[in-house]
């Protein structure tokens, strides 16, 4: 999948998934909104996993590091539709989960995981290579906003902090 088609295809679940209405079928208005989710939080990973090869590249390592961990999301991920159970509050067609799977914490935590794995590499990488000072006051200066590294190493680095904030 290129870069452009896992953008839009993570907005685009993303944008499903918080479009709600009234409806018939509560399980399977959850299980839907868990599928969206679940795509949402892969092709966003996936973003961050051509990101952080693009910058490691040629290493083998980081690559099979970061294809484990990209797996990883998907499949705690993919357990979260499998339990999750809803119903209707009273008489009314709004929801309400009623039974989430036992592992859901791990679904959770995998992709807070990944992006900070994904975060700490490009950083690291980026401030390893840029910095012509090698001292830690350097670097701390370059993390925070100071001028040091080129346009796209800036770049990368404020939108990793963007997002992961």
């Amino acid at each position: 999948m290129s870069p452009t088609a896992s953008f839009m295809e993570s907005r685009r679940f993303k944008a499903t998934s918080t479009a709600l209405a009234p409806v018939e079928n509560c399980n399977a208005l959850a299980v839907g909104l868990d599928i969206c989710l679940i795509l949402s939080q892969t092709s966003t990973a996936l973003l961050f996993f051509l990101r952080v090869t693009a910058v490691w590249y040629p290493s083998k390592i980081a690559y099979a590091v970061f294809s484990i961990l990209w797996i990883a999301v998907l499949g705690a991920g993919i357990t979260v539709p499998l339990g999750v159970r809803a119903a209707h509050i009273g008489p009314t067609t709004q929801c309400i989960i009623t039974t989430e799977p036992a592992n859901i914490e791990v679904a959770a935590a995998m992709p807070l995981i990944n992006d900070t794995a994904v975060l700490l590499a490009i950083n690291y990488r980026i401030l390893a290579h840029t910095i012509v000072a090698d001292s830690s006051m350097a670097r701390l200066r370059v993390f925070l906003g100071d001028k040091g590294p080129s346009a796209l190493s800036q770049a990368l680095l404020r939108s990793g902090q963007h997002f992961y904030l």
